[in-house]
């Protein structure tokens, strides 16, 4: 497991050297606009190379007999069609995006192909042998929604040096240590993999060479989301599945009622994030990007917790608990801007 880890992370930060060049020739660039916290012009689509790291991780695990064969058996039966799902998701949303980044795409188009792909990774819903078929239907609806929101919601949180790299890192190790408590060796795999390919290439993007494009975004949002998904239909408990994106869904979720609420629209491009209006009031890309972690580790441990108490009474305060981290979290670009208006006045 560590030199399936060790490989992933290496090939990660390894192929930029030969990809940035190759990017450039492509002119694959992102010009700054109403939605950027950056100016000027800089190269984009590099989580290619995190793409190319992650299934080099998943083929050396499958080489190495990572993946037995009983395994396999186990996958394919309730509750079920786990390898098919997250194999679509990890070959069809990166390549939609590296679609966007190269050519572009009508926003009818890609919201019709990331909505198939939900349908797909949702299917597994319908096997669960032991929930009545209105419930399962319901499963099945709800993870379709689960799904295709969140692969745009990590497209929208990737607007800063870092953000999106450390919440790979995060939710990965969330996801292993999740799969290390209930013995799930798939679990424990897909955590490595997902954490290791972006943690290669953050040196990258903090240095400020590039950042992922939609193709890294939509791999991020679809590798976390797959997981997430699949790890809650085998059993593991609510909060801990979703517990590492519980604040990005709180961040696009909190902006867009803001924007409601003052009669904007929606789908107009804007820097009014919670993360960009911390780097606003005057923090560095690193040090917002890292406050986001920060929560998002936060609430990962609280829904790791409930792998250990389990009574209703734990899940009523746990839940509670990381509530309170998502207001908190929402609530920190005003402070910042009263301690920012506070240090210029003394000054």
């Amino acid at each position: 497991m560590l030199l399936i880890t060790a490989l992933t992370l290496v090939i990660s930060l390894l192929v930029q050297i030969p990809l940035r060049p190759l990017l450039r020739k492509w002119g694959v660039l992102d010009v700054a606009n109403a939605r950027s916290s950056h100016s000027g012009t800089v190269l984009r689509g590099l989580g290619l190379g995190v793409w190319v790291a992650s299934l080099a991780g998943a083929a050396a695990a499958w080489l190495l007999g990572f993946f037995t064969s009983a395994q396999v058996a186990a996958w394919l039966s309730v509750p079920g069609l786990v390898l098919l799902p997250a194999l679509a998701m990890l070959l069809l949303s990166p390549a939609l995006g590296l679609l966007e980044d190269l050519r572009g795409l009508s926003i009818g188009a890609r919201s019709v192909a990331q909505l198939l792909i939900a349908v797909a990774v949702a299917v597994p819903a319908f096997f669960l042998a032991d929930l009545p078929v209105i419930a399962r239907l319901l499963l099945f609806v709800f993870g379709i929604l689960f799904v295709s929101s969140f692969i745009n919601v990590a497209n929208f949180m990737d607007g800063l040096n870092g953000i999106s790299s450390l919440h790979g890192l995060i939710a990965g190790a969330a996801f292993f240590i999740i799969g290390a408590i209930s013995s799930t060796l798939w679990l424990m795999a897909a955590g490595l993999i997902l954490a290791a390919s972006f943690a290669g290439f953050l040196p990258w993007n903090l240095k400020g060479y590039g950042f992922l494009g939609d193709v890294g975004s939509y791999l991020l949002g679809a590798g976390i989301i797959t997981i997430s998904w699949l790890s809650l239909l085998s059993g593991v408990p609510l909060l801990a599945a979703i517990g590492p994106t519980v604040v990005y869904f709180g961040d696009v979720g909190w902006t867009l009622i803001r924007r409601y609420r003052r009669g904007e629209k929606l789908g107009e491009a804007h820097k009014e994030h919670v993360y960009q209006r911390l780097q606003q009031s005057g923090m560095s890309h690193l040090k917002a990007s890292l406050i986001v972690a920060g929560c998002t580790a936060a609430a990962s441990i609280l829904g790791i917790l409930t792998m250990w108490f389990t009574g209703s009474v734990a899940f009523v305060c746990l839940l509670i608990l990381g509530f309170l981290i998502v207001v908190c979290y929402v609530n920190l670009p005003r402070h910042a801007r009263v301690a920012s208006v506070t240090k210029s006045v003394q000054r």
